[in-house]
């Protein structure tokens, strides 16, 4: 069970449209409207290099650490940082350089769902920074990957970045798992 915290206080309420907005889009079995991409797994699949469980678990363990602890965590935790220092500049410059470090084909889905996402959750965010990243996409300044726009709006939602962490991963594998 994913532990989620909400920071809140006297002043300030919890958006619940736009918390069960992003708790939708991170469900694994939401359909992102383009198509639900399987992290390199099917071409795998089909040309026999992951065929039994052994090689779905060095793929599974490749996965988490070479695209998870060194792409994704580290662009969230810099995407959350920047946010935090009011560094809108950095937030761009991660979102349209994340693409060069994945394959031409991830790349395309990265765009491709973060602008789906995009186009559901732009009119849900409060702060300011976020609206002018959002206005960034807008007009194709960024490029609006995926894991961008997400975190940005799990920073707008005050959702901590570890839990945010946790609901990504999540999502990601529970997608893996309709594909077995």
């Amino acid at each position: 069970m994913v532990k989620l915290t909400i920071v809140t206080n006297m002043h300030k309420k919890t958006n619940l449209k736009s918390l069960s907005r992003f708790l939708q889009i991170l469900d694994g079995s939401f359909p992102s409207g383009i198509f639900v991409h399987s992290f390199g797994l099917e071409p795998h699949i089909i040309k026999e290099k992951v065929f039994d469980i052994k090689n779905l678990e060095i793929y599974l363990k490749n996965l988490i650490i070479d695209q998870y602890l060194k792409i994704e965590f580290v662009y969230i935790k810099k995407v959350y940082a920047a946010l935090e220092n009011n560094k809108l500049s950095l937030v761009k410059k991660l979102d349209n350089e994340l693409g060069t470090y994945l394959t031409f084909e991830f790349a395309k889905a990265s765009r491709d769902i973060g602008q789906n996402y995009f186009a559901q959750i732009k009119n849900l965010a409060s702060k300011d920074i976020v609206k002018e990243y959002f206005s960034l996409i807008e007009n194709k300044s960024c490029v609006g990957n995926e894991i961008i726009v997400l975190s940005v709006i799990a920073f707008d939602m005050d959702i901590c970045l570890e839990d945010f962490i946790v609901m990504w991963t999540k999502k990601n594998l529970i997608t893996i798992t309709h594909l077995l």
